[in-house]
């Protein structure tokens, strides 16, 4: 059981588009990382700040307090699926295969 099942049925989040998020994901990781400047991201499926429905208005843009160690921190991801392990390969560092066999 997995998918929109699990997704709108246990966290109570539509589906949406998986692929999408996750692209737009790891690219706010990355801006954070990166530490450029306060985080402002305003995409279609993240808003940061937060400034949706039900939003109390008092979100800030952030940055990080301290440098990370390694502001190239690689980025891995477990994926599954043709199109999510290709899109993985596309955004990613790195590869952790779930519930695969090289066989």
């Amino acid at each position: 059981l997995s998918g929109p099942q699990v997704v709108e049925g246990w966290h109570g989040v539509p589906y949406g588009k998986p692929l999408g998020k996750t692209r737009e994901y790891v690219s706010i990781v990355r801006a954070i990382l990166a530490r450029r400047d306060r985080l402002v991201h305003h995409g279609e499926h993240y808003r940061i700040p937060y400034d949706g429905p039900g939003s109390t208005g008092l979100g800030k843009p952030l940055k990080l307090i301290t440098p990370p160690e390694n502001p190239d921190l690689p980025i891995y991801l477990a994926s599954i699926g043709p199109k999510n392990v290709a899109l993985t390969a596309e955004i990613a560092d790195g590869w952790l295969p779930v519930f695969y066999s090289p066989s």
